[in-house]
């Protein structure tokens, strides 16, 4: 936004300088008059100048003489010069603008989607602090109740020395009770309604986004075998995110593709603490979390929330599948993020043929300083990368196995 608002500055500071430049404007016939008479003065000087040339043939010409015949030809010709550099000037204001104009286009949509990932993230990273000062109170009621008992207990024992007294007791109850009260947990967690509120209402934006996305990732019909199945996680090393391409052909009518892809956009294959969410336009979109849980080289189960939203699109001729995907890391991956937006077009080749065409963008995001040298930050990386590309998989593989018990 910086640098957008320096550029429309420059601009404005470049127009204001065109319009306060001191060269004479023609703008009406009056003035137009004046420049002709300018104009003819100057070529009677010239013809006077020339005249006085031949009489004096032969006889050399004063210093006079040939500044003043020099001065209309040095006006006329730094006139001209300045008209040059305005219109010059002008012209370079219209591009500037124009280039301004389209970039900013360009960026609305990314910008959207980072900002409303972000606002996510800080509410997650709330809910865990307001949940972290909760806790830090009840350990400090914990510490108190603690320092209360056992001054109690030393007063207990210097003055009733000969009286039996169960303080064992009454200490392994509150003792108990502290412990209870200390693993109490309370759930600051946002709804997840409002995130899958928010990543519905970005959907349409997304949906706008897939003929450049499609075409971005060279996802089109120039090269041998170019419908053959690919697979492929490229990094962009200039934005740090990972981009993700796959095509093939599937031999089946495009009608019913399309159907067997709804189907299969559930994601059923997903079942480990998995929820369904009623969303806006159920007929077209699914809303679901789940979790992922891996075992690490070093032995260490690590896990991934994941929450999916998916919004179908229905062209003439083509059906688009448009998600957006955010990835939370658990456990040894906690603080670690992931936000993701894809798409999935259907296109039909023949009457028996139809081309399915798959992309998607990741982008890291990590929080509280996780420093990207760190071997979790690498697992956690390869971990939703991988899921990223087992669900493609395993889409496809459903897709044909469907098409054939129908066939």
């Amino acid at each position: 936004m910086i640098s957008t608002k320096s550029n429309e500055e420059f601009l404005a500071e470049v127009e204001c300088f065109l319009n306060t430049c001191d060269f004479p404007v023609i703008t009406s016939g009056h003035e137009r008059e004046n420049v002709n008479e300018l104009n003819a003065v100057s070529v009677h000087e010239h013809v006077t100048y020339a005249r006085s040339d031949c009489s004096s043939e032969g006889q050399p010409r004063s210093d006079e003489e040939e500044e003043r015949e020099k001065g209309p030809r040095i006006c006329r010709t730094y006139y001209e010069r300045r008209k040059a550099e305005r219109v010059h000037l002008r012209q370079q204001v219209k591009e500037l603008a124009s280039k301004l104009a389209k970039q900013k286009k360009t960026n609305a949509g990314s910008v959207v989607q980072m900002a409303s990932s972000w606002w996510l993230v800080a509410r997650w990273q709330r809910a865990a602090r307001l949940n972290a000062e909760e806790q830090k109170r009840r350990l400090w009621a914990a510490v108190d109740t603690r320092a209360a008992l056992i001054q109690a207990l030393q007063t207990t024992l210097h003055t009733s020395l000969g009286q039996q007294i169960d303080v064992t007791s009454e200490l392994f109850k509150n003792s108990a009770e502290l412990l209870a009260d200390k693993n109490k947990r309370i759930n600051f967690d946002s709804s997840d309604a409002e995130t899958f509120a928010a990543f519905v209402h970005e959907l349409d934006v997304i949906y706008s986004q897939t003929d450049k996305a499609l075409h971005a990732i060279s996802l089109e019909s120039t090269s041998k075998d170019w419908d053959a199945p690919r697979q492929t996680w490229k990094e962009d090393s200039k934005t740090g995110c990972y981009l993700y391409m796959s095509h093939q052909t599937i031999s089946s009518d495009f009608k019913e593709t399309c159907a067997v892809l709804w189907q299969v956009a559930y994601m059923t294959h997903r079942q480990e603490n998995r929820e369904v969410f009623c969303a806006v336009d159920p007929e077209n979109t699914v809303a679901i979390k789940f979790r992922i849980t891996t075992r690490l080289n070093s032995g260490i189960i690590a896990s991934v929330l994941q929450r999916v939203v998916t919004r179908r699109y229905q062209e003439d001729g083509r059906m688009i599948l448009a998600w957006r995907s955010f990835a939370e890391g658990e456990g040894i991956f906690t603080d670690m993020y992931a936000d993701e937006t894809g798409w999935c077009a259907a296109t039909p080749l023949s009457k028996h043929e139809t081309l399915l065409r798959i992309c998607m963008r990741h982008v890291p995001m990590h929080f509280r300083g996780v420093t990207t040298n760190k071997p979790e930050v690498d697992q956690f990386k390869n971990l939703v990368l991988d899921t990223g590309s087992n669900d493609v998989f395993e889409v496809t593989t459903r897709l044909e196995s469907l098409l054939l018990q129908e066939a």
